[in-house]
């Protein structure tokens, strides 16, 4: 079947996901966020929202790398719509 492709910018649960890794796991995330390795896994495996103050230190804690506009479209909508 000739599904769609899914992109980091579609898809928060990827855009975590990325973030995740790019600060070495759930627990280097947890320590950049100043939060529990528990609530990383949380949003990971029950697939709840990064809360919104939390997007904004992800975004900053991957230098920009994952955006809150991809972990939080629902909040921060892409810059490129008007």
């Amino acid at each position: 079947m000739g599904g769609r492709i899914v992109t980091i910018k579609e898809n928060p649960l990827l855009a975590l996901k990325q973030a995740v890794e790019l600060l070495g796991g759930q627990h280097g995330a947890a320590r950049a966020l100043e939060t529990r390795q528990g609530s990383v896994w949380h949003w990971i495996n029950t697939q709840k929202r990064v809360p919104a103050n939390l997007a904004i230190k992800l975004e900053k804690a991957t230098d920009g790398k994952v955006t809150r506009h991809q972990l939080r479209p629902d909040l921060y909508p892409s810059e490129e719509v008007s």
